[in-house]
Protein backbone atom coordinates (compact mmCIF):
# COMPACT_ATOMS: atom_id res chain seq x y z
CA UNK A 1 0.00 0.00 0.00
CA UNK A 2 2.68 2.32 1.12
CA UNK A 3 4.80 1.50 -1.93
CA UNK A 4 1.93 1.87 -4.23
CA UNK A 5 0.68 5.81 -2.66
CA UNK A 6 4.32 6.61 -2.97
CA UNK A 7 4.10 5.27 -6.74
CA UNK A 8 0.89 7.61 -7.11
CA UNK A 9 2.58 10.87 -5.43
CA UNK A 10 5.40 10.42 -7.92
CA UNK A 11 3.27 10.34 -10.93
CA UNK A 12 1.65 13.62 -9.31
CA UNK A 13 4.06 15.40 -9.02
CA UNK A 14 6.19 14.77 -11.99
CA UNK A 15 2.45 15.20 -13.83
CA UNK A 16 2.52 18.44 -11.82
CA UNK A 17 5.59 19.63 -12.76
CA UNK A 18 5.18 19.18 -16.76
CA UNK A 19 2.03 21.28 -16.44
CA UNK A 20 3.65 23.91 -14.84
CA UNK A 21 6.33 24.11 -16.96
CA UNK A 22 4.16 23.59 -20.74
CA UNK A 23 2.56 26.83 -18.54
CA UNK A 24 5.60 28.39 -17.87
CA UNK A 25 6.82 27.98 -21.42
CA UNK A 26 3.01 28.66 -23.41
CA UNK A 27 2.94 31.80 -21.16
CA UNK A 28 4.31 34.69 -22.87
CA UNK A 29 7.27 36.78 -20.80
CA UNK A 30 5.95 39.55 -18.55
CA UNK A 31 1.93 38.57 -18.98
CA UNK A 32 1.50 36.22 -15.49
CA UNK A 33 -0.41 38.21 -13.27
CA UNK A 34 2.06 41.21 -12.08
CA UNK A 35 5.08 40.11 -13.64
CA UNK A 36 6.79 42.96 -14.12
CA UNK A 37 5.65 44.37 -10.98
CA UNK A 38 6.95 41.37 -9.07
CA UNK A 39 10.14 41.63 -11.19
CA UNK A 40 11.09 45.02 -10.14
CA UNK A 41 10.77 44.19 -6.71
CA UNK A 42 13.38 40.80 -6.96
CA UNK A 43 15.76 42.96 -9.05
CA UNK A 44 16.02 45.75 -6.54
CA UNK A 45 16.82 43.68 -3.74
CA UNK A 46 19.53 41.79 -5.85
CA UNK A 47 20.94 44.75 -7.71
CA UNK A 48 20.76 47.34 -4.94
CA UNK A 49 20.43 44.98 -1.77
CA UNK A 50 16.86 47.74 -1.03
CA UNK A 51 13.24 47.37 -1.33
CA UNK A 52 11.78 49.16 -4.02
CA UNK A 53 9.88 52.54 -4.09
CA UNK A 54 6.23 51.77 -4.03
CA UNK A 55 4.06 52.95 -6.76
CA UNK A 56 0.56 54.02 -6.61
CA UNK A 57 -0.48 52.74 -9.89
CA UNK A 58 -0.21 49.73 -11.58
CA UNK A 59 3.17 48.93 -12.88
CA UNK A 60 2.72 48.17 -16.74
CA UNK A 61 6.51 47.40 -17.49
CA UNK A 62 9.98 46.54 -15.74
CA UNK A 63 11.32 49.23 -16.86
CA UNK A 64 10.16 51.09 -14.02
CA UNK A 65 12.09 51.30 -10.52
CA UNK A 66 8.75 51.94 -8.53
CA UNK A 67 6.51 49.37 -8.10
CA UNK A 68 2.81 48.65 -7.05
CA UNK A 69 3.75 45.37 -5.46
CA UNK A 70 6.20 47.33 -3.06
CA UNK A 71 4.05 47.11 -0.42
CA UNK A 72 4.13 43.93 -0.15
CA UNK A 73 6.48 41.20 2.63
CA UNK A 74 9.97 40.54 0.97
CA UNK A 75 10.87 37.16 1.62
CA UNK A 76 10.02 35.89 -1.47
CA UNK A 77 11.94 38.49 -3.30
CA UNK A 78 14.69 38.17 -1.27
CA UNK A 79 14.57 34.16 -2.16
CA UNK A 80 14.23 34.61 -5.87
CA UNK A 81 16.62 37.36 -5.87
CA UNK A 82 18.78 34.96 -5.62
CA UNK A 83 18.92 32.91 -8.81
CA UNK A 84 18.61 36.51 -10.33
CA UNK A 85 21.69 37.74 -8.88
CA UNK A 86 24.07 34.70 -9.88
CA UNK A 87 21.96 34.71 -13.33
CA UNK A 88 23.49 38.40 -13.33
CA UNK A 89 26.70 37.91 -12.37
CA UNK A 90 27.00 35.08 -15.43
CA UNK A 91 25.89 37.52 -17.62
CA UNK A 92 22.45 36.53 -18.36
CA UNK A 93 20.32 39.26 -20.45
CA UNK A 94 16.91 40.25 -19.02
CA UNK A 95 14.69 37.89 -20.91
CA UNK A 96 16.79 34.50 -19.53
CA UNK A 97 16.32 36.06 -15.43
CA UNK A 98 13.06 36.48 -16.23
CA UNK A 99 12.78 32.67 -17.71
CA UNK A 100 15.02 31.57 -15.18
CA UNK A 101 12.84 33.02 -11.99
CA UNK A 102 10.09 31.31 -13.52
CA UNK A 103 11.53 28.10 -13.59
CA UNK A 104 13.08 28.45 -9.97
CA UNK A 105 9.13 29.10 -9.18
CA UNK A 106 8.24 25.73 -10.06
CA UNK A 107 9.76 23.71 -7.34
CA UNK A 108 7.79 26.13 -4.91
CA UNK A 109 4.56 24.54 -6.62
CA UNK A 110 5.82 21.25 -6.62
CA UNK A 111 6.18 21.42 -2.39
CA UNK A 112 2.98 22.70 -2.12
CA UNK A 113 1.49 19.76 -3.75
CA UNK A 114 3.47 17.39 -1.34
CA UNK A 115 2.57 19.63 1.90
CA UNK A 116 -1.37 19.79 0.09
CA UNK A 117 -0.61 15.47 0.23
CA UNK A 118 0.47 15.87 3.94
CA UNK A 119 -2.84 17.96 4.48
CA UNK A 120 -4.76 15.58 3.59
CA UNK A 121 -3.21 12.20 4.90
CA UNK A 122 -3.49 14.55 8.52
CA UNK A 123 -7.14 14.75 7.83
CA UNK A 124 -8.34 11.50 6.32
CA UNK A 125 -5.68 9.14 8.16
CA UNK A 126 -4.58 6.90 4.96
CA UNK A 127 -2.30 8.13 2.20
CA UNK A 128 -4.67 6.90 -0.37
CA UNK A 129 -7.50 9.27 0.02
CA UNK A 130 -4.63 11.94 0.42
CA UNK A 131 -2.53 11.24 -3.07
CA UNK A 132 -6.66 11.27 -4.68
CA UNK A 133 -6.68 14.68 -3.18
CA UNK A 134 -3.30 15.85 -4.02
CA UNK A 135 -3.71 14.97 -7.85
CA UNK A 136 -7.13 16.78 -7.73
CA UNK A 137 -5.37 19.98 -6.64
CA UNK A 138 -2.38 19.01 -9.02
CA UNK A 139 -4.77 19.28 -12.01
CA UNK A 140 -6.46 22.82 -11.22
CA UNK A 141 -5.12 24.59 -13.91
CA UNK A 142 -4.63 27.90 -12.10
CA UNK A 143 -2.42 26.12 -9.56
CA UNK A 144 0.22 24.91 -12.03
CA UNK A 145 0.33 27.62 -14.04
CA UNK A 146 0.80 30.24 -11.03
CA UNK A 147 3.66 27.72 -10.27
CA UNK A 148 5.11 28.17 -13.77
CA UNK A 149 5.33 32.00 -13.45
CA UNK A 150 6.83 34.83 -11.22
CA UNK A 151 4.33 35.43 -8.56
CA UNK A 152 4.67 35.63 -4.63
CA UNK A 153 1.06 33.14 -4.35
CA UNK A 154 3.62 30.27 -4.51
CA UNK A 155 5.34 30.55 -1.88
CA UNK A 156 2.13 31.68 0.59
CA UNK A 157 0.50 28.55 -0.81
CA UNK A 158 3.29 26.58 0.15
CA UNK A 159 3.98 27.73 3.71
CA UNK A 160 0.04 28.32 4.61
CA UNK A 161 -0.74 24.60 4.04
CA UNK A 162 2.45 23.89 5.38
CA UNK A 163 1.65 25.01 8.61
CA UNK A 164 -1.94 23.64 8.21
CA UNK A 165 -0.52 20.51 8.74
CA UNK A 166 0.32 21.33 12.16
CA UNK A 167 -2.60 23.18 13.48
CA UNK A 168 -5.32 20.37 12.23
CA UNK A 169 -3.00 17.68 14.06
CA UNK A 170 -3.21 20.25 17.12
CA UNK A 171 -7.40 20.99 16.30
CA UNK A 172 -7.40 16.72 16.20
CA UNK A 173 -5.65 15.61 18.99
CA UNK A 174 -5.70 18.39 21.52
CA UNK A 175 -1.65 18.26 21.80
CA UNK A 176 1.28 19.79 20.11
CA UNK A 177 4.82 18.54 21.06
CA UNK A 178 7.30 21.26 21.93
CA UNK A 179 9.23 20.42 18.15
CA UNK A 180 5.79 21.29 16.42
CA UNK A 181 5.15 24.90 18.37
CA UNK A 182 8.42 25.68 17.26
CA UNK A 183 7.88 25.12 13.36
CA UNK A 184 4.28 25.86 13.68
CA UNK A 185 5.55 29.58 15.19
CA UNK A 186 8.06 29.96 12.34
CA UNK A 187 6.10 28.64 9.56
CA UNK A 188 3.87 31.45 10.77
CA UNK A 189 6.37 34.11 10.86
CA UNK A 190 7.64 33.21 7.41
CA UNK A 191 3.76 33.36 5.87
CA UNK A 192 3.54 36.24 7.36
CA UNK A 193 6.92 37.65 6.04
CA UNK A 194 5.63 36.74 2.28
CA UNK A 195 1.65 37.78 2.05
CA UNK A 196 -0.31 39.43 4.62
CA UNK A 197 -2.91 36.33 4.21
CA UNK A 198 -0.34 34.65 7.10
CA UNK A 199 -2.02 36.43 9.48
CA UNK A 200 -5.03 34.32 9.02
CA UNK A 201 -2.72 31.29 10.36
CA UNK A 202 -2.50 33.37 13.41
CA UNK A 203 -6.89 32.91 13.67
CA UNK A 204 -6.25 29.91 12.73
CA UNK A 205 -3.98 28.83 15.99
CA UNK A 206 -5.97 30.27 18.71
CA UNK A 207 -8.95 28.24 17.10
CA UNK A 208 -7.17 25.17 17.63
CA UNK A 209 -5.71 26.21 20.95
CA UNK A 210 -9.53 26.79 22.24
CA UNK A 211 -10.66 23.08 20.31
CA UNK A 212 -7.58 21.99 22.14
CA UNK A 213 -8.68 23.11 25.52
CA UNK A 214 -11.54 21.70 25.44
CA UNK A 215 -10.60 18.43 24.19
CA UNK A 216 -8.38 17.93 27.08
CA UNK A 217 -9.31 19.91 29.83
CA UNK A 218 -8.44 21.93 32.56
CA UNK A 219 -5.66 19.09 33.45
CA UNK A 220 -3.05 19.79 30.72
CA UNK A 221 -4.15 23.68 30.02
CA UNK A 222 -1.39 24.99 31.04
CA UNK A 223 0.41 23.03 28.68
CA UNK A 224 -1.47 24.07 25.82
CA UNK A 225 -1.57 27.60 26.32
CA UNK A 226 2.21 27.17 26.27
CA UNK A 227 2.79 25.47 23.03
CA UNK A 228 -0.08 28.01 21.41
CA UNK A 229 2.49 30.80 23.33
CA UNK A 230 5.61 29.59 21.76
CA UNK A 231 4.36 29.47 18.08
CA UNK A 232 2.96 33.10 18.88
CA UNK A 233 5.76 34.44 19.98
CA UNK A 234 8.22 32.90 17.38
CA UNK A 235 5.81 34.15 14.94
CA UNK A 236 6.24 38.13 15.97
CA UNK A 237 10.02 37.32 15.98
CA UNK A 238 10.43 36.10 12.82
CA UNK A 239 8.03 38.36 11.25
CA UNK A 240 8.05 41.65 13.77
CA UNK A 241 10.87 43.51 12.24
CA UNK A 242 8.93 43.90 9.20
CA UNK A 243 6.15 46.08 10.77
CA UNK A 244 9.05 47.80 13.26
CA UNK A 245 10.75 48.77 9.58
CA UNK A 246 7.47 49.89 7.69
CA UNK A 247 6.45 51.77 10.93
CA UNK A 248 10.18 53.80 11.07
CA UNK A 249 10.05 54.32 7.27
CA UNK A 250 6.48 55.44 6.56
Amino acid sequence: MKRACGMEMTAVLVIFTILAVSHSFATRLKYGPDEPAHFIYIRSIATTFSLPPIAHKETPSERFVETHEGHQPPLYYALMAIPFALAKLLGADNTTIWRILRLANIPIGVAWIWTVYLLAKEYFGTSRYAAVVAGFVALIPTGCYMAGVINNENLITLLFTWALVFLLRFFKSGMMSRRESVSVGILIGLAILTKAQGFVLVFLLIVAAIAAFLRVGRAQFREVITRACVSLILAAAVSGWWFVRNWLVH
